[in-house]
């Protein structure tokens, strides 16, 4: 066989490879690796003795015994000459093939240099370990990329209880075979301690539990030189009392969630508890309210009866001090139950169009009359601002006018000055503070801290000389508080004080309109109710005094009143007349007015009838619940004449009865 007819076969092989024919031991053949191995071209090796390119003596034993035919297939390690007089480590296998009647040597030649050299670069790595490997207080422990142990310290023995025969022997396989007994789970661990080649060397970490108790942490590091890897160190740190107080930790841990959660439930009990206890705290506001403003009303409704039937000056005189009782008990009536409510989160604020100024000169228009009996100069500052702004305006005009009442209250010359204006202005909202500032007494320093407090004032004497129920700051600062504010005030004895609330106002159109559209609508332009005005209307009330004022106010006007004691007469009656108007009570026995007007709206006379609340119940959720059975508008007890006219000229259509 020709040598051409070798080439195509061997330059397509990744090994350096010759042929060497089997009877002259001549080279007929050789790749382009197996010259660049020997760095000698391909043509000045064709033709050459396969003895004459031997490095040793064993080599050349080597081919003579592969002439005499011992063996198909030799593999040893061995030295060759290159052509620069270096010399290179190679693994070669010879395997006789014979091919169309010729025998050749199939030579397959591996460079083992860089693995030469990398067994060199890991002595000498072990070389520079030695001094420091003692000097740690971790295990170490070296191996080869085979899994030989190469190297270990004093403190990998101790760590691993290694035996003094093991240690003397140096028995690879003994000590890998005692850690892995001596681990509580030896097969998760064999693979890693016994590396292989061409496993990736990767920096890992991972924990060993021992038989004996101990755990340990290991930290595998893989070694190179010259970019090429050489084997791996185990560190190996005895972290069992860390393990230990990891428990200890999580123990402790696992009790406190279980307290957590126990205290959770308890927490859970204590909020149905005290939402069951608001609900109860509702339903007893809603009580009291009945129950206080339906005698007031009885009181307020005899007074302004005895002054129209015409009275002595001396029994006039009474009367109006009766009136200014009357009032003062209802101011802390209201402000007990504001401050009940919006501890138990019931009091809801209305989203209104407000005029700055108007609830300024209204708050001063109120007490205008009491700064000129005391000859005190009453000032209102407001600043102009542009644009709709929405909010309550009720409870700005309370929280005002609380300030302002004090301020009156506590000053005795001078000037009490009402302020508004503009302090931030944002895209969708603007804060604004209102001020109240008076030439008064003033508070002490020591008192401020307080004064905002329910019940309190800042001198129990104060209560005495001038009144009080220490409510009013209290509420003002909440209500500021829920229109996205805050409260505070300024004062020096002697020289006078400065209360002032912020309150958060958004900006746009007012809201829309009444619950019920249509029947606004049709009802509005009510007219003034004359003499001669002869409509009829149903009074539904439950309490026997109240009905009769009510009776005799409404009769003095012209209007023609039946009345009905409870809510299933007034459905009964609803449905047999045709009546103008009807004025429905709320909380009445049998069936209360919310479920009367529902039955009332139902019926064929009862869809378009204005039917007006007049209630003892004066909380926002009950306006809410009236306008949402049906009922165009609502005013509470007790109420004046003038304001219960005023509703009914609104409502009441207009034409003959």
């Amino acid at each position: 066989m020709t040598r051409p007819d070798w080439l195509p076969l061997i330059e397509a092989m990744g090994n350096a490879v010759w042929i060497v024919d089997a009877t002259s031991l001549r080279v007929v053949a050789v790749n382009r690796a197996a010259a660049d191995l020997l760095g000698v071209p391909a043509a000045a090796l064709v033709g050459k003795p396969a003895l004459e390119l031997a490095a040793t003596p064993e080599d050349v034993c080597f081919w003579e015994d592969a002439a005499r035919g011992q063996g198909d297939r030799i593999r040893s390690e061995t030295l060759l000459v290159r052509g620069d007089g270096g010399s290179v480590h190679v693994e070669r296998t010879v395997s006789r093939v014979t091919v169309g009647g010729t025998s050749v040597f199939v030579v397959d030649m591996r460079d083992q240099s860089a693995e030469r050299r990398t067994e060199a670069d890991l002595e000498r790595l072990l070389a520079e370990l030695r001094a420091t490997l003692e000097s740690t207080a971790d295990g170490i422990l070296v191996i080869d990329l085979h899994g030989a142990i190469r190297n270990y310290n004093r403190r990998f023995a101790e760590l691993w209880n290694l035996p003094q025969e093991l240690e003397t022997r140096r028995d690879d396989a003994a000590i890998r075979e005692w850690m892995a007994q001596g681990m509580l789970d030896p097969a998760a661990y064999a693979d890693r301690l016994a590396a292989i080649t061409g496993e990736p060397l990767l920096e890992t970490s991972d924990v060993l539990s021992l038989r004996s108790g101990s755990t340990l942490e290991r930290v595998t590091l893989p070694q190179y030189a010259r970019g090429r890897p050489i084997g791996r160190v185990f560190s190996f740190r005895d972290i069992t009392n860390l393990k230990q107080a990891e428990r200890s930790l999580r123990e402790a841990n696992e009790s406190l969630e279980a307290r957590v959660a126990e205290r959770t439930a308890e927490l859970v009990i204590a909020k149905n508890q005290a939402e069951a206890a608001n609900i109860a705290k509702s339903a007893f506001l809603a009580n009291m309210s009945h129950e206080i403003r339906t005698p007031m009303n009885a009181i307020v409704g005899m007074t302004s009866l005895l002054r129209r039937s015409g009275v002595t000056p001396k029994q006039e005189e009474r009367l109006d001090k009766i009136g200014v009782a009357s009032e003062h008990l209802l101011e802390i009536i209201n402000a007990i139950l504001d401050i009940s409510k919006i501890e138990a989160g019931k009091l809801e604020l209305e989203q209104a169009e407000v005029t700055v100024g108007a609830i300024t000169a209204s708050v001063a228009s109120m007490l205008f009359e009491r700064a000129q009996a005391k000859r005190l100069r009453l000032v209102v500052e407001t600043q102009q601002l542009s644009g709709r702004l929405l909010g309550d305006p009720t409870r700005l005009q309370q929280a005002l006018l609380n300030y302002a009442t004090n301020a009156i209250k506590f000053t005795e010359r001078g000037t009490v000055t009402l302020r508004a204006r503009l302090i931030e202005e944002l895209p969708d909202e603007v804060l604004v503070r209102f001020e109240v500032e008076d030439t008064g007494i003033g508070i002490d320093a020591q008192a401020l801290a307080r004064l905002f407090s329910t019940f309190e004032q800042a001198d129990n004497s104060t209560t005495r000389k001038y009144g009080g129920t220490g409510l009013g700051l209290a509420i003002t600062r909440r209500l500021a508080e829920l229109m996205g504010g805050s409260a505070g005030v300024k004062s020096e004895p002697g020289v006078g004080s400065t209360f002032w609330f912020t309150a958060r106002l958004a900006k746009g159109r007012a809201p829309a309109a009444s619950t019920a559209p249509a029947v606004r609508a049709q009802l509005a332009g009510g007219v003034v109710v004359a003499q001669t005005d002869r409509r009829r209307i149903l009074l539904v009330e439950d309490d026997p005094m109240n009905r009769e004022i009510a009776i005799v106010v409404l009769e003095d006007t012209g209007l023609i009143v039946d009345p009905a004691a409870d809510g299933d007469v007034a459905v009964e009656m609803a449905a047999a007349h045709d009546y103008a108007l009807i004025l429905m009570d709320i909380q009445m026995p049998t069936m209360g007015g919310i479920e009367a007007t529902r039955h009332i709206r139902a019926s064929a006379n009862g869809a378009a009838v204005p039917i007006i609340a007049v209630t003892a119940n004066a909380f926002a959720e009950d306006r809410a619940r009236c306008l949402e059975a049906g009922m165009n508008d609502f005013i509470s007890k007790p109420f004046n004449p003038d304001k219960l006219f005023a509703i009914i000229r609104k409502w009441l259509p207009q034409g003959d009865a």
